[in-house]
């Protein structure tokens, strides 16, 4: 049986809910990939899946005056979404969903080009997300 912490579940699942509730579901397994991609990463991201969501600047949803982060914060655990995400986060944690993002660690929408996304190339989209295995 594989065990999960619930409090990296929880912030995985209220962090997607923050950065892709809008999307569709290949997208939202994507977003939960790149988070579990950094935890497997053993980088500076973080060693835990809370460590991870949280680190400063890496999820736009958890910065001090993002109009998500509150909403995060006081978000109902019977929001339908969010029971949805705590499902996506567990599956992609225990290994049970294939990676969709060909481990990909970083991601961006359409709508903005990071600094770090000057010199590469996505390896795959869904819906608004470009998603990339190769930054440094």
């Amino acid at each position: 049986m594989i065990e999960v912490d619930f409090e990296d579940l929880d912030t995985m699942a209220r962090t997607m809910w923050g950065e892709c509730r809008g999307c569709d579901t290949e997208g939202q397994i994507g977003v939960a990939n790149v988070i579990n991609n950094r935890v497997n990463a053993r980088r500076w991201y973080g060693k835990t899946h809370k460590e991870v969501c949280l680190k400063e600047w890496q999820f736009s949803c958890w910065n001090e005056g993002d109009p998500n982060k509150e909403k995060m914060e006081q978000l109902s655990r019977t929001d339908p979404i969010y029971i949805k995400m705590l499902g996506i986060g567990f599956l992609v944690m225990s290994g049970k969903i294939k990676d969709n993002t060909q481990n990909s660690t970083h991601y961006h929408t359409k709508a903005v080009k990071p600094k770090w996304s000057y010199n590469v190339q996505p390896v795959c989209e869904y819906g608004e997300h470009l998603f990339y295995n190769n930054v440094i």
